[in-house]
């Protein structure tokens, strides 16, 4: 079993997201961070003023896929990381032990939290 790691450019995702679908991912973990690197900075306005940033926005995503599979979800993040001219990075790793809560044949109870409108 492989975690695999990619740093995504934010529209790059739903064509991603979309093509993982396509050879198999069912499920991933998806976080919105910023990061820092050698490109110049940036310059935002704010209420008028303008703001210098060096910190860039993009997405993490995170999903596990058997050694058989990883090859091709690897080819699909790294076609996507590097869309739009932006440098993505994908990092595959090794699990040692997969513990998971419950089989996927329960199906947990639905929470009444969640079927409020989203957002």
């Amino acid at each position: 079993m492989k975690l695999i790691i990619a740093y995504l450019p934010t529209e790059a995702f739903e064509q991603a997201r979309t093509a993982l679908l396509d050879v198999g991912v069912t499920r991933t973990t998806i976080s919105e961070v910023r990061s820092s690197g050698p490109s110049a900075s940036k310059t935002l306005h704010y209420r008028g003023a303008a703001l210098e940033t060096n910190l860039r926005s993009e997405l993490r995503l995170e999903c596990l896929a058997d050694a058989e599979q990883s090859p091709a979800v690897v080819d699909v993040l790294r076609g996507h990381a590097t869309q739009a001219g932006l440098a993505g990075r994908v990092a595959v790793l090794d699990l040692e032990e997969l513990h998971v809560c419950c089989s996927e044949d329960v199906i947990a109870p639905a929470d009444p939290r969640f079927d409020l409108a989203a957002y």
